[in-house]
């Protein structure tokens, strides 16, 4: 990607690939190219949000982080459970 120009604070004019365009909003160059979407669906002065694209990726990244979290939790209980486990064993004898 080329940045090509700044329009006030706020905008800015890029130069992409095909494939980086493709990425940007969430598809390959090949499925986009597949469906024509560059042709019918990109056409020049279409508004695209990647706002809600870069939210999703965001949102799933966070998704991930937790599912670590919980395994991570999950694992030291069984630790936990395991040392617990022959004490138990000795009780109910």
């Amino acid at each position: 990607m080329k940045i090509i120009a700044h329009i006030g604070r706020s905008e800015i004019i890029a130069q992409l690939t095909r494939d980086e365009f493709a990425k940007l909003t969430g598809n390959t160059c090949e499925t986009a190219l597949i469906v024509d979407r560059y042709d019918d669906g990109y056409a020049v002065g279409r508004e695209l949000n990647v706002s809600d694209i870069y939210n999703r990726l965001k949102s799933q990244e966070q998704i991930k982080d937790r599912m670590n979290s919980a395994a991570a939790s999950l694992r030291a209980l069984a630790d936990l459970l395991e040392t617990i486990k022959p004490i138990a064993d000795e009780v109910v004898k």
